[in-house]
């Protein structure tokens, strides 16, 4: 298990880094002879606000949050804070499943929350929630199966 939770931070240290470092590289003018700025890792666990250790997906949006999937929820840092959006059976408004399959933000800025077993998400930011699409066996205009693997914009 420890083997597992250091490839996940590994990963996650890596795919920032990464993220770092192209925009420095686009941020410079082509014929610029400055050398790169240095990369800066930062480590996120439990002990910073995540909701567990292994995250199955993560992006940035274009306010700068980054976003993380895992098994316990959905959970937005900052840079300082994180918050974590669980799933509560009893609140129809908190996010539909708490295994994250992937986080998608659309060209108008909204973010969609793929699930497994709670079909797709739609985050209003000003408030904090979530609307619900799924699988409604009375209706054909639903999804087909409320295990999302994957968003994309056509």
């Amino acid at each position: 298990m420890l083997i597992v939770r250091q490839f996940f931070a590994f990963t996650l240290c890596l795919i920032l880094s990464l993220n770092s470092a192209l925009l420095s590289a686009d941020e410079r003018p082509a014929s610029s002879a400055v050398p790169p700025r240095a990369i800066r890792f930062q480590h996120l666990t439990i002990k910073d606000g995540l909701s567990q250790n292994g995250v199955r997906f993560l992006i940035q949006d274009r306010r700068g949050f980054m976003w993380f999937g895992t098994d316990e929820g959905l959970v937005r840092y900052d840079g300082y804070e994180s918050k974590i959006y669980g799933y509560n059976p009893n609140d129809i408004t908190s996010v539909s499943h708490h295994q994250i399959k992937n986080i998608f933000e659309d060209r108008d800025g909204n973010l969609w929350v793929s699930t497994s077993n709670g079909g797709l998400n739609l985050f209003h930011r000003q408030t904090g929630t979530f609307t619900h699409f799924k699988h409604d066996p009375q209706d054909s205009n639903t999804l087909s199966n409320d295990v999302v693997y994957d968003v994309c914009q056509d």
